[in-house]
Formats: structure tokens, sequence, C-alpha cells
């Protein structure tokens, strides 16, 4: 005899344990994507450059506003608590506006009508080596 499987044939096998089983890894990796995001390495500068030119250094420890000149006219960067962000561009669409407060390192904001790019530096926090291999 041939069985038939329905839409929801495949949950009438699960047990608790396979539940409790699933829950175990959700909150296993919740808790890892957590514990990964507070290792990361917070950003001390940020370098803004345009058409690969580098155009300033902003200490991210120094709140303030800087404007820097792009291709299509001036980008308003404001550096508030360790980030950074694009608090006013030129562009149509303000895709860069809306990226929003950048602070880890490697972390980066484009704006492309601009040709800005700020990109963000830094050392890694707590350690200093990440492997060694042999």
């Amino acid at each position: 005899m041939i069985s038939q499987r329905t839409g929801a044939g495949w949950l009438r096998g699960t047990r608790l344990g396979d539940w409790l089983l699933i829950a175990a890894l959700l909150a296993g990796a919740a808790g890892a994507q957590l514990y990964l995001a507070r290792m990361g390495t917070q950003g001390e500068t940020a370098e803004v450059f345009v058409d690969g030119e580098l155009r300033a250094r902003i200490a991210l420890d120094h709140p303030g506003s800087t404007e820097v000149v792009g291709r299509i006219g001036p980008v308003e960067l404001v550096v508030e608590a360790g980030t950074i962000r694009v608090a006013s561009a030129p562009c149509p669409h303000k895709v860069c506006m809306r990226m929003g407060r950048k602070g880890g390192a490697g972390d980066t904001i484009v704006c492309v009508p601009s040709r800005l790019l700020v990109r963000i530096t830094g050392a890694p926090v707590g350690r200093e080596i990440d492997a060694i291999t042999q």
C-alpha cells in the first residue's frame, strides 16, 4: 500500500524531545550570535574617501559634525557616542542616510552618487591574536 503525505503529516512524528532539541539549538545559536557581537572590534577612527582619495580622518571619541564635499555636493557626517552617521547628503535617494550609525571596525557607509566612502578602523578589543597555526 502506498501512503500519501498530507501538508501537516510530518508534524505527527515529532515528539516533545524533538521540540526541546530545536528550542535548545535556537537558543544556543542566538547566544553565540550575541557573544560574537560583543567580541567584535570597536572602531576608533572613521576614514572618509571621495573618489578613492582620503579626505578626512575623524576620531569617533569626539562628538561633533564634519562636512565633506563629495562629487555632487556637501555631505554632513555626525559623530555621536562612538558612532558616525550621515546627517545630510545631496543624493536623490538618501540611502547613505538610512544606513544608520556605524561604529564597529570594518563597518562602511557608502554614498554612490557622491562617490563617498566612510570606513571605520580600529584595533581588536580584548585580544591581539585571533589564531595560531603550526
